[in-house]
């Protein structure tokens, strides 16, 4: 497979990814929100607005990643820039997460979120983290083969 139809394969697969967030946090979240809070206009509003911002972040290390395979597809995939993209994309998972976290359990005081709906979104928060820490190992290697690739450039 070459360079180029890996960036579009990769750039492809973002591209379904996002189509899917905005299906899941347009029509999904509201709908399951509508389900659990049908009688309480303020708690529906609050985990709505909750959920639906916790969304932002993904859609920028969807942006971030759309710039890397851009990179891959000009044969620059092993450069400091992708190490630093891919650091941002650690960095924006781990906030992410970590709002996530902080929400749920804000939510769980004030009684707008049931136990059930917390283990579901724990478990978007442990994804989260995860992400974060495969983003920031692929970081560190990205930055040593960046490392590699110009001593190996410098050599005759």
């Amino acid at each position: 497979m070459t360079q180029a139809a890996l960036a579009k394969r990769l750039k492809s697969i973002i591209f379904g990814v996002g189509i899917f967030g905005l299906i899941f946090y347009q029509v999904v979240i509201p709908y399951l929100c509508i389900e659990l809070f049908e009688n309480t206009f303020d708690k529906l509003l609050l985990s709505i607005l909750f959920l639906c911002s916790s969304g932002i972040p993904c859609y920028v290390v969807l942006f971030i990643a759309y710039r890397i395979a851009d990179n891959i597809g000009k044969d620059l995939s092993f450069t400091n820039e992708n190490a630093k993209l891919l650091k941002w994309i650690s960095t924006l998972a781990m906030i992410d997460s970590t709002y996530l976290l902080i929400g749920n359990i804000v939510l769980i005081i004030i009684d707008a979120m049931n136990v059930m709906s917390f283990i579901i979104l724990f478990m978007f928060v442990f994804l989260g983290v995860a992400i974060s820490i495969v983003a920031a190992a692929l970081s560190h290697l990205v930055a040593k083969a960046a490392l590699l690739q110009s001593q190996n450039d410098l050599t005759i």
